[in-house]
């Protein structure tokens, strides 16, 4: 997307600072270049458009946005907990573009 890449300095200022905001409170080793989804959270009600896009939009869009984790000796797929710079954006696009992102036992508008 156009508008992300002309804007990437400034969302990548704002991933910095919120991915390492809970580095001091957060568990020894965990890595402050990554978001989780409190800290996803926490930027949009900053923000204040928790009103504006609904608390299950913002949940879709960044479990939508973790990348898959395919274990091969157990056979197991996980998704991860936090999010890159990258998949942040992609989260972002979610928001502002998949106004048909439905939320499983969502009611119908």
């Amino acid at each position: 997307n156009d508008a992300l890449a002309y804007h990437k300095a400034t969302l990548l200022n704002i991933f910095t600072v919120y991915a390492a905001s809970s580095s001091s409170t957060s568990a020894a080793g965990e890595r402050d270049d990554l978001l989780s989804y409190g800290e996803w959270s926490l930027l949009w009600e900053d923000l204040g458009f928790l009103r504006e896009l609904d608390v299950d939009r913002i949940v879709a869009a960044f479990v939508l946005s973790r990348p898959m984790v395919i274990d091969e000796r157990s056979k197991k797929i996980n998704q991860l907990e936090r999010i890159s710079f990258e998949s942040f954006c992609e989260a972002i696009h979610h928001l502002g573009v998949d106004e048909h992102v439905t939320v499983i036992g969502a009611p119908e508008a």
